[in-house]
């Protein structure tokens, strides 16, 4: 009996440093790749929005057309699916006779439900599920310290780490060995995913997604800013130790040094603390904070129509694009609280919809802390 794998895709939309595929590839005699459109990633929620509103799903559609190009250049193939991933992936093991499924391992409650789903579906028929951590510049195995006790001071976090070595990418190669048949591909439209004709009438095409090769000629000619490369990592396009080791020596790498490091410290924090990352008692959880649930007032913030010019600009410059710099996400935030009072994760939702570039522990993260919620140094 063949040793055949299945890796399931998730937030690795890349084959360069994708250690969980190239890992798959090197122990499988066949590895069936697959990623599965997930409808409820863009179900609607209170306040009213989408969990992913109809840019980042045209922006995915493109980044997954491309990934499935990129491998069948290297002579494999992308198997494309609909539905629930736990459900989904499972009946593929089982159609495809697989003896293991492979993938990324995520950190936040929805995605570790999703693992938790799937395992015990595979156990049922005998299938095993491996998950490799590939979300951060430092891996957590190479942290001096556990992730239970973390820094509760970012500056701490970023001197206990900076003497680290920083692990090397991982080369992909010829896929002789992917395997999965063209037939049963389903490429989702955009009703499919729950968006109706007003949405659809509304929506205007915008930015397409860099190619593998377009992003490693732009590192190669110093043409990529920080924020493009932390966009890049965000949706998976490009992994942060490749951004790191393209760039180190350099003033680009230092400042992107800078962000990665605040970035893998908000990973953490959202592996340490767990669902209060979301809460309105934020990281501190502090739980008597009052907060205005005022519909109205956060309408007038969302759409740009506040007394601030300079709010209000920024906020429709996002509407528009989808797109906003971490600096420009700090002056709507502090906006939304410090003036209006509003309720915190109602901003952070709603760049969370509307963002084409979205990383959840990132926006999540940083908006706990426009709050004045992270993690309280206790004292002693």
């Amino acid at each position: 009996m063949s040793n055949r794998i299945l890796y399931w895709f998730r937030n690795d939309l890349r084959l360069q440093d994708n250690e969980a595929f190239w890992n798959a590839v090197s122990d499988a005699d066949e590895v069936i790749p697959v990623y599965v459109f997930d409808p409820r990633r863009f179900r609607v929620r209170e306040p009213g929005m989408r969990k992913a509103g109809i840019r980042r799903a045209a922006f995915l559609f493109a980044v997954v057309q491309n990934l499935q190009a990129s491998m069948r250049e290297k002579g494999g193939n992308l198997l494309i699916r609909m539905g629930d991933p736990e459900k989904v992936v499972a009946d593929l093991a089982n159609q495809y006779s697989v003896t293991e499924v492979r993938a990324s391992k995520e950190i936040t409650l929805e995605e570790t439900n999703v693992e938790a789903s799937l395992s015990k579906k595979l156990k049922g028929i005998n299938v095993d599920i491996s998950l490799t951590w590939m979300n951060t510049l430092i891996h957590p195995h190479d942290l001096p310290f556990y992730i239970s006790r973390l820094p509760e001071d970012a500056e701490e976090f970023a001197g206990a780490v900076g003497a680290l070595k920083i692990r090397l990418p991982v080369v992909g190669r010829e896929l002789t060995n992917s395997c999965p048949p063209d037939e049963g591909n389903v490429f989702p439209d955009y009703g499919q995913l729950g968006f109706d004709a007003d949405e659809l009438e509304a929506f205007e095409p915008g930015i397409s997604p860099p190619t593998e090769a377009e992003i490693a000629a732009g590192l190669a000619a110093g043409k990529a800013g920080v924020e493009d490369l932390l966009n890049w990592i965000s949706v998976g396009l490009v992994s942060p130790r490749v951004a790191y080791h393209k760039t180190n020596g350099s003033e680009l790498g230092d400042a992107l040094y800078r962000q990665l490091i605040w970035r893998d410290y908000l990973q953490f924090v959202a592996l340490k603390y767990g669902t209060r990352l979301f809460k309105s008692a934020g990281l501190a959880h502090e739980i008597d904070r009052p907060w205005r649930y005022d519909k109205e007032a956060f309408e007038l913030w969302r759409e740009g129509e506040t007394s601030d010019v300079g709010v209000n600009s920024l906020m429709k410059k996002f509407n528009r694009s989808g797109t906003i710099t971490l600096e420009e996400m700090s002056v709507v935030a502090h906006y939304l609280i410090d003036e209006m009072g509003v309720n915190w994760t109602w901003g952070a939702s709603w760049i969370e919809s509307g963002s084409v570039y979205y990383e959840v522990a990132l926006v999540w993260g940083n908006w706990n802390y426009y709050a004045g919620l992270g993690p309280v140094k206790k004292a002693g």
